[in-house]
């Protein structure tokens, strides 16, 4: 895409969210200021929100824009969250694309927006439950899929005004392309560079095994059931120190979620010196996506739990060998940023 002497690129973004699709964003907006030098702002939505920057992402020092000039020669960038894309809707002259983190996403907010008393009425339910359990009954998101699975997204009016859709993940971008959206197009995302420089200690591993209790937790509950002389700590309301402490010294990682992008997690367990094993969902099937061998990712159904189980414990009890079959994944994030930068070269190309 072209960048002119005068463009401006604006990025859309949640305000005051510091999930992983908000930093990603962040960085995105970082990476265009700072390495491409081209004129690159957040607009945070809602535009009256009193912190739009979490604390944690002001090292960044990203520029903010309280209102975008509608002209072709600017660009504006949103991801695939429902409201945002309302948002860019609006603008009629301006260049425009689509970031996808996840297909998944896009399901899921457009069925909370359009559905919204029937998922309140869910969520409550949920709310309830896991006051009650420890963990949700209803995978929202998983109904959201269902729902929309044989959408036509090359006709949705706040898709089809899109001239790129640039993806995150090699299976976002096959997803794309079998749905038949226009100008799709791949660039890597990055991991927060913060875990590339961390070193751990081999020696100072433990028996644990952590888990993320928001994605898949239902299948995981079963697993932890059937292995009640394993330690398992879940990576729930720590800060960033703590999850980093955590897999420092934890031995392996496991993630049975749906996968709609490259997840963070996987990837943070990776570098800190975790096996990781994952299920065979969403982008966790590709090897392009999540790197690490057919023996270490399965199918969540109650047939493989024995199978699960024999593995996490081959990893604990001989981690020396089994976390040189991780060396490859981790080396690939480790690239990630110079991966990234050049996919932005690529496709942002300045007009001199």
């Amino acid at each position: 895409m072209d960048i002119y002497k005068d463009t401006k690129i604006y990025v859309l973004l949640p305000a005051g969210v510091n999930t992983a699709g908000p930093e990603f964003l962040h960085q995105l907006s970082f990476y265009l200021r700072n390495y491409l030098n081209y004129n690159t702002y957040l607009y945070c939505i809602p535009i009256d929100h009193i912190t739009p920057i979490p604390q944690q992402y002001a090292k960044y020092h990203n520029l903010i824009a309280k209102e975008i000039e509608d002209e072709e020669k600017n660009i504006i960038i949103s991801p695939e969250i429902f409201p945002l894309l309302k948002n860019m809707h609006c603008y009629t002259k301006i260049r425009k694309i689509i970031w996808w983190l996840s297909i998944d996403n896009y399901f899921l907010h457009k069925f909370l927006e359009e559905c919204k008393i029937y998922t309140n009425v869910l969520r409550g339910i949920n709310k309830t439950y896991k006051l009650l359990f420890g963990r949700h009954l209803i995978e929202i998101a998983d109904l959201a899929r269902g729902r929309y699975f044989n959408l036509k997204l090359s006709e949705e009016v706040l898709l089809n005004g899109a001239n790129y859709n640039i993806c995150s993940a090699k299976h976002v971008e096959r997803t794309l392309n079998n749905y038949k959206l226009k100008n799709v197009t791949y660039i890597s995302e990055l991991l927060n560079e913060e875990y590339l420089n961390i070193s751990w200690d081999p020696s100072l591993k433990e028996n644990v095994i952590a888990y993320n209790p928001t994605k898949g937790i239902s299948f995981t509950t079963k697993i932890r059931k059937n292995t009640r002389n394993l330690k398992f700590v879940a990576i729930k309301n720590m800060t960033r120190e703590e999850v980093i402490n955590l897999l420092k010294i934890a031995k392996v990682y496991i993630d049975f979620g749906n996968h709609p992008g490259r997840d963070r997690l996987p990837r943070e367990a990776a570098v800190l010196g975790c096996c990781v094993i994952t299920s065979k969902r969403g982008g966790a099937e590709l090897f392009e996506d999540l790197s690490i061998k057919d023996e270490y990712k399965f199918n969540d159904n109650e047939n493989n739990i024995s199978q699960i189980i024999l593995t996490i414990k081959e990893c604990i009890n001989n981690y020396e060998e089994k976390i040189k079959d991780f060396y490859l994944y981790s080396t690939n994030i480790k690239e990630e940023p110079k991966k990234f930068l050049y996919g932005l070269k690529e496709f942002f190309v300045k007009i001199t």
